[in-house]
């Protein structure tokens, strides 16, 4: 008989594999303790793998971890996640939302990278929901069969490790890697995933093995014998079970030995294939059938798919079934049927003709399709099969391509070019085939052969509905691409035809969307206002509310914000509850938060940028980069830059299909720049920014850009950048959105002597104020006209309404400009008191730059005040910012980062950034350590300074 394990042990411990036993012991219990660990096994068939990983199940189970068991197979290896979902499959203990949106995103695929972004956050997300209550252990067999995305979210986990109580370990043959996988593996070791490889046993371990097998100590000649198997445990087993069966062994005075000389010669497996053929020669004919046929279905099979393949009920399938289970060739777990070693599987199919490979692949499509199987596991069979289709399957899979392209879009991808083969013109099967085709490389990011597809597919398509689609499927492509000139020819021609206002408005929104990457405002607004109209009159609200948010974009740096605010809010109305989509997205929450920064509504921005990340959270990754953004311009301005900070090194990490890395890394090169280092970033802020992003933002690369080289020595240069931006505009953005660079512009035509460029900036400024007298335009009107007369009272006054705005840098600016008028005025005591002021601003804002340039202004007047040191604050709980420390106080609630993030309003993604600085800061590396961390320093604080010495 089949033994439990390829080689237990009576007391259940694995023979010849103490050291390894050991150092999975290490790993458990530095997960245990907070300090994630993770592991690959590797090693040939047979070599101990899985049962190292049961072993490891138990004893994870022992410390009370969380323990998830999954397994890669080769047949679904193209479908997204399914590694992931295979270790999740029992979650009975679940209650409802407890997989948070995980299985929403999984059922309802989007396709393409935005939606694998978004299940991988989900997927991350919960999993540290899971390890905020206590240890978790993945372990994963056969991870050379998992599917690409899952190995993505492995990868994933693997960088957060150490943080966690988390336990990751995955079996594999060395001998099964593919190139996705050893890319994945390099990218796992990288973040510290170590390897443990099983080597063959060596001739004690063999023969303590052969004891265990026999009960007896083995005698000489039977070692020689068991050599052949080259110390591979499971073949080991197998030429002694073979002896044995056959009576060839014999026990004399504690000693197992061969019963007659060159038993071995007799039917003793020489290799684990060969083991599998003698097992199988004992089954019955109808046996052996019934596992050719679950070996072509896989390595876990559902015995009600096996019943309808073969049309035979279930209760006379179990008596063949039976038989395989009773040989050790199957096992019956969790209402599947697996196969004992995969082995056995191979084995199985390496022995069928091909023929007849292929053959039972076709029958279990048919017969799986006509059940209403899911379309991706027959497809998986159709794609083995290998035969031309038919048109009973060509008309199943038109019937079914829809689905099938959202839930395995690489096989929808290969089996929709296979069919294609088996259809001819003018069939009208064979443009819906190629349209779904063109479909599938689009999602997939390949545009170039979506277009390809998608001319193939008109030249032959009939039908109007189909026509439309290819149209807008080339639109698409040609704007993937960049060519958006191609892109709204191919989107007017389809509106050159007669099709409903509701699709009219869908092209006018996307031609909106190209105009406006084109640079062409006027002709963005009149589509725009189209695909307002036509959306209206069609019933297409999502169009509507597409033109309307493209019409707020325009108002935007036009300072048309109160305008653009109500535009935002019509489109959300309109909106409702539906869904952002994949093939028009759009970000109404962001543009309705830009409106609100710039009407001061500093909270209610915050507030729109929130419900923005839960909204696209689901699915549009793209957008999580533009709310990264929008939350460091605010904090940036609120002087938070360790928020700032946290929402770029966030925001980097996000999908950057809109190009706003640039402005992320612009934004963070502003703060690096202030706070006394103009290196980091010099190299990157050299290069324009031409993003879709730098449409809007182009003007922080500049700024980024003008400061750098300011701190570098390099002043005229800096203010010649800024006063041809601040002139001429950059991107869609003009003088009047502009005056944000007026109080930098200021200061370097003041340290030049520019007196014109003052004047200049003074003038429009007093005139931009006039016309709207926001109150932010008022702040740098006084600042810069101040500055240029060289007027205290107007410095001070600028200084006090930047106050309540919250806007402490403007406010050091005007405190440190004050303090050198009223220095060269001969009152000291006020330019002290103005340093003073400038001076603890800076020192909050850890502006070291603008620190230094403050106190060298007054220092010729005699005007000195020490600084507090930054070094001071740099470690301990006292370096943590007000973010930081309420952070700390929820991971001691045992809070996880999304549920800390819900109450913060702020993605998981900002907390393990705020993470990672209190770990720095406080000299620890983990949330458990934090927590207790955490709970000393209130008790120190409940307890209350030492009493005084008498």
């Amino acid at each position: 008989m089949w033994p439990a394990s390829e080689n237990d042990s009576s007391d259940g411990r694995v023979v010849g594999r103490d050291a390894e036993q050991d150092r999975l012991h290490h790993l458990v219990t530095d997960a245990a303790t907070g300090r994630g660990a993770s592991l690959i096994i590797e090693g040939e068939a047979g070599s101990g793998k899985s049962t190292l990983l049961d072993l490891l199940a138990e004893e994870c189970t022992t410390f009370g971890f969380r323990v998830q068991y999954g397994q890669g197979q080769e047949i679904e290896q193209r479908f997204p996640f399914r590694t992931i979902k295979s270790c999740l499959r029992a979650v009975d203990d679940l209650g409802p939302g407890d997989l948070g949106e995980l299985p929403d995103l999984l059922r309802n695929r989007a396709g393409g990278p935005d939606w694998e972004f978004c299940v991988t956050d989900a997927f991350v997300a919960l999993v540290d929901r899971w390890t905020a209550r206590g240890p978790v252990a993945f372990l994963i067999d056969d991870l050379h069969w998992a599917d690409r995305a899952s190995l993505v979210a492995l990868g994933r986990l693997q960088r957060m490790l150490g943080q966690l109580p988390l336990l990751l370990c995955a079996s594999l043959q060395p001998a099964l890697r593919s190139y996705e996988l050893a890319r994945a593996l390099r990218v796992l070791e990288e973040y510290g995933m170590q390897t443990m490889r099983l080597g063959p046993l060596d001739e004690e371990a063999v023969g303590k093995l052969v004891k265990q097998l026999v009960g007896a100590a083995p005698a000489a000649s039977l070692m020689e014998h068991t050599a052949a198997g080259a110390g591979n445990p499971l073949l080991v087993t197998e030429i002694v079970s073979a002896l044995d069966t056959q009576g060839d062994l014999r026990v004399c005075d504690g000693v197992v030995d061969l019963a007659v000389a060159g038993a071995t010669q007799r039917g003793m497996p020489s290799s684990l294939k060969e083991s599998v053929s003698r097992r199988l020669a004992s089954l019955s004919a109808r046996a052996l059938d019934v596992l050719d046929v679950a070996a072509v279905l896989g390595p876990r099979v559902d015995l009600s798919d096996l019943s309808v393949v073969l049309d035979t009920p279930v209760m006379q399938l179990w008596g063949f079934v039976g038989e395989a289970i009773r040989s050790g060739l199957l096992v019956d777990a969790e209402a599947c049927l697996v196969f004992r070693h995969d082995l056995v599987r191979r084995s199985l199919l390496e022995e069928m003709p091909g023929a007849v490979r292929s053959g039972l692949h076709e029958q279990a499509a048919r017969t799986l399709a006509a059940s209403g199987a899911p379309p991706e596991r027959v497809g998986a069979y159709l794609l083995r099969a290998g035969t031309p289709l038919d048109n009973s399957m060509v008309d199943w899979l038109v019937q079914t391509a829809p689905a099938l392209v959202l839930r395995a879009p690489d096989t929808a991808a290969d089996l929709l070019a296979h069919a294609a083969t088996s259809v001819r013109p003018p069939d009208a099967r064979l443009a819906v085939l190629l349209f779904h085709l063109a479909r599938v490389h689009l999602t997939a990011g390949e545009p170039e052969r979506a277009e390809h597809t998608a001319r193939e597919a008109l030249a032959t398509a009939q039908d109007e509905g189909t026509v439309r689609e290819l149209r807008w499927v080339l639109a698409q492509s040609a704007f993937r691409k960049g060519d958006h000139d191609t892109a709204v020819a191919a989107a007017e021609t389809a509106l050159a035809a007669s099709i409903s206002a509701g699709d009219a408005a869908r092209f006018q929104a996307f031609v909106a969307q190209c105009r406006y990457h084109l640079r062409d405002p006027v002709r963005t607004e009149a589509a725009a206002e189209l695909a307002v109209r036509e959306g209206e009159a069609g019933n297409n609200a999502y169009a509507a509310a597409y033109g309307l948010t493209v019409l707020a974009t325009l108002r935007l740096p036009l300072m048309r914000t109160a305008e653009a605010l109500e535009l935002t809010d019509r489109a959300l109305t309109l909106l409702g509850s539906q869904e952002i989509r994949s093939d028009l997205p759009m970000a109404p929450h962001i543009v309705r938060a830009l409106a609100l920064m710039d009407l001061h509504r500093t909270d209610e921005a915050h507030q729109a940028l929130d419900r923005g990340l839960r909204a696209y959270e689901s699915g549009h990754g793209a957008f999580l980069t533009w709310y990264h953004v929008g939350k460091a311009r605010l904090h940036y301005n609120a002087g938070r830059w360790d928020d700032a900070s946290a929402e770029t090194g966030a925001g980097m990490e996000t999908l950057d299909s809109l190009g706003l890395h640039d402005a992320l890394r612009s934004q963070a090169a502003v703060i690096a720049v202030h706070r006394g280092d103009p290196t980091t970033y010099a190299a990157a802020v050299e290069a324009p920014d031409e993003s879709v992003g730098g449409t809007y933002y182009a003007f922080l690369r500049i700024w980024a850009r003008a400061l750098t080289h300011e701190a570098q020595g390099d002043a005229e240069g800096a203010l010649g950048l800024l006063l041809d931006t601040w002139r001429h505009g950059a991107g869609s953005v003009d003088q009047a959105f502009l005056h944000v660079l007026c109080p930098d512009l200021a200061r370097l035509a003041d340290a030049l002597g520019a007196s014109d460029s003052q004047e200049e900036i003074c003038q429009t400024l007093t005139a931009q104020a006039t016309a709207d007298a926001s109150p932010d335009l008022v702040a740098e009107m006084l600042y810069c006209r101040g500055l240029a007369d060289d007027d205290p009272g107007l410095l001070l006054e600028a200084a006090a309404l930047n106050q309540r705005l919250g806007r402490p840098l403007y406010e050091g600016y005007a405190q440190e400009y004050a303090a050198r008028s009223l220095a060269t005025t001969g009152d000291g005591a006020a330019a002290r008191k103005a340093l003073q002021a400038a001076l603890a601003i800076y020192q909050d804002l850890g502006a070291d730059w603008d620190a230094a340039r403050a106190e060298a202004a007054v220092a010729g007047a005699g005007v000195h005040i020490r600084r507090r040191t930054q070094e001071e604050t740099h470690m301990g709980w006292v370096a943590l910012t007000g973010t930081e420390r309420v952070v700390a106080a929820h991971v001691a609630d045992g809070l996880s980062n999304p549920d800390i993030g819900n109450l913060m309003y702020l993605s998981p993604r900002t907390v393990q950034f705020h993470l990672s600085r209190i770990y720095t800061k406080l000299a620890i590396s983990s949330r458990v350590e934090l927590a207790v961390a955490a709970r000393q320093h209130a008790r120190e604080d409940d307890d209350g300074p030492p009493p005084a010495v008498p």
